[in-house]
């Protein structure tokens, strides 16, 4: 009787985990990445077809993509306005209606993760017809000596010095009498993050179906429940111009060419700089490109890699980009806020040719001898930046978008999935084989959440 009892119990057992595994698919929808580190898969979420034959079968089409995306990038404003047009933030909703909401998108972390945020908060103020506003009164890039010039520190010292105009300016007549009359509401990011589809996940299909109502409905609540049940989660698609349906990052894609410009002067520099490193004008997608983040990481648990992972990733890689050629040299250009690791780089490859934009200060540094390096190269931390005089903020993000623009139009890029960066250039770069975005800590954990970005 025991035994059999036993027995029964098995069966009940093998039977519950059969249809654990069969709803595998579902529960691992659930859970995330989780359940794919402890089941140790890298088969579901990534491209089945390895690297070289990516390479090989792919290139013609990914070398067109990544010259247009070259072109739009160091394109005049005039030409990069029709491909890419900026978008016309006073269209988002009536701001003329005194009576109406003004979202606030706070502006914080490093700037890859809060224009990580801006884009989400943005196209969520899109959804609901609001407009938008950034504020900056705690962003941690601007240096100290900034914040004293203005007691709010809502003046836009970073995202208005770098970058053209993100949502409506803190002068706009509407924003003004927003504050006065306390019609806004800050949209905190995990009102936009811990809901894939605010998220616009990869397998997020957004296609908008329009309303009973006016489009621009203001008064529309903010949960996503409401504004489903309203038709309004689409919003975005129509708002923007698109016909058709579109996917989730395909969307953040589209959106972040549109939102996030360089100002002229910023733009031409970056460009120039990819020229003298022979990326740009003619266009050579033949290249790789390494992000490696170290400086305050650490802080944060992270194991940075060795720059041997990165030369054995390469390795894989070089038999795809280099057929029929036995010893190739490849250009690897290194984005990193650690200089220390191309000398390391070039003793373990010394025959490749690795470009960087390290100890390279921009014009307006060459006579600041005393500033060159400027503890901005030497591992960033965040934490320093409210003690940087202007100078060493202007050479720091000099380098750090011509960093950003490289790792955007490689043919391959390697890094890790620990820094912002990874998110910010994986959508700046064009819709590609996920086999060209390698990140060394995810490949090594078994599991890639690329597609949850």
């Amino acid at each position: 009787m025991f035994f059999r009892f036993v027995n029964v119990k098995k069966l009940f057992v093998l039977c519950v985990v059969g249809i654990f595994l069969v709803l595998f698919d579902d529960f691992s929808n659930i859970f995330g990445t989780k359940i794919n580190f402890f089941f140790g898969s890298s088969s579901s979420n990534r491209n089945l077809r390895d690297i070289e034959s990516v390479l090989l079968e792919d290139d013609e089409n990914m070398t067109r993509l990544l010259n247009e995306s070259a072109v739009s990038l160091c394109s005049d404003d005039a030409e990069e306005e029709e491909i890419y047009p900026l978008p016309n933030y006073e269209s988002w909703c009536n701001h003329q209606d005194n009576s109406t909401i003004l979202n606030v998108i706070p502006f914080f972390g490093g700037m890859t993760n809060a224009l990580k945020f801006v884009l989400l908060g943005a196209l969520m103020s899109l959804d609901e017809g609001r407009c938008f506003y950034i504020s900056e009164k705690n962003a941690h890039l601007n240096p100290g000596f900034l914040k004293k010039h203005s007691e709010s520190g809502e003046d836009g010292f970073f995202t208005r010095h770098f970058f053209e105009m993100i949502g409506l300016p803190n002068h706009h007549p509407y924003v003004k009498k927003a504050f006065e009359e306390g019609r806004t509401r800050t949209r905190m990011w995990g009102e936009y993050w811990h809901d894939i589809r605010d998220r616009r996940g990869e397998k997020e299909i957004y296609d908008y179906g329009g309303s009973d109502n006016d489009n621009n409905n203001n008064n529309i609540g903010g949960t996503r429940k409401e504004r489903k049940n309203k038709k309004y989660m689409d919003a975005a698609i129509n708002n923007l111009g698109i016909s058709s349906t579109i996917d989730g990052h395909s969307l953040k894609r589209n959106f972040l060419r549109r939102m996030w410009h360089l100002r002229p002067s910023y733009k031409n520099e970056t460009c120039s700089a990819l020229k003298e490193h022979g990326i740009v004008s003619p266009y050579t997608g033949n290249y790789i490109a390494y992000s490696v983040r170290r400086g305050d990481k650490n802080t944060e648990g992270f194991t940075f890699p060795k720059m041997m992972e990165y030369i054995r990733e390469t390795e894989q890689v070089l038999p795809g980009l280099f057929p029929n050629v036995t010893d190739p040299v490849p250009t690897i250009f290194v984005a990193t806020d650690d200089c220390s690791v191309m000398k390391r780089l070039r003793e373990l490859r010394p025959k490749w040719n690795f470009e960087s934009q390290c100890y390279t200060p921009p014009p307006i540094a060459a006579n600041a001898t005393e500033e060159k390096g400027a503890d901005t190269q030497h591992g960033y931390r965040i934490k320093d930046v409210p003690g940087w005089s202007y100078q060493q903020r202007e050479q720091h993000f000099k380098k750090f978008f011509v960093e950003l623009y490289a790792l955007s139009l490689a043919k391959v890029y390697i890094g890790v999935a620990y820094t912002n960066v990874a998110w910010f250039s994986y959508f700046m770069r064009p819709k590609m084989d996920k086999g060209t975005f390698i990140l060394l800590d995810q490949k090594k954990a078994g599991y890639n959440n690329v597609h949850d970005w």
